[in-house]
């Protein structure tokens, strides 16, 4: 990256960006932090047309430290996570939207205009690491049915990045 170049580099196994003045600076990665995905088990929803509906999970594929229950996420380490929703509204005739919640406010979501869609939705967001909570939501219009579909209907969330106190920003 020479001396004015931005850049990273492994520093015997840490890792270091440079910024514009070349400058080395230490970064740190969630590596290990609360992680989920859970899926319908192949057993469809049945929602009313035109309303938000809460999803309900029946498998967990993974919690890493047990944060998921009821039907939503709280992870109890505090940083930025990541949430990716995926459904599918089989017998919606005008569209299907995939929501995200946090703290049962509506947080992001994706509204696919087409019968019969599918919908997903990313968002990341900072979560305190005690009282935050996640939320997946399906709406379809003109529908009553959000599909059960392993391949189709799914939730999951990670943490990409700690939060560490030893800086104004609140990130290492």
């Amino acid at each position: 990256t020479g001396s004015t170049g931005y850049g990273f580099r492994d520093n015997n196994g840490t890792m270091e960006f440079a910024n514009i003045n070349g400058g080395w600076n230490q970064f740190t990665m969630a590596t290990t932090g609360p992680s989920f995905s859970v899926n319908k088990n192949n057993s469809d929803q049945s929602v009313s047309t035109a309303v938000a509906t809460k999803l309900t999970w029946s498998t967990e594929l993974f919690d890493t430290n047990n944060n998921f229950a009821s039907d939503k996420f709280t992870p109890t380490v505090p940083g930025k996570y990541i949430f990716y929703l995926n459904l599918y509204c089989s017998n919606s005739t005008d569209n299907c939207g995939a929501l995200i919640y946090k703290n049962g406010s509506f947080a992001n979501g994706l509204y696919t205009r087409t019968a019969a869609a599918m919908a997903s939705v990313t968002v990341i967001l900072d979560m305190n690491g005690t009282t935050d909570y996640v939320e997946a939501y399906g709406y379809t219009n003109g529908g009553t049915i959000i599909s059960g579909s392993t391949a189709y209907t799914y939730f999951t969330g990670a943490m990409i990045a700690p939060v560490n106190g030893n800086n104004a920003a609140g990130w290492a």
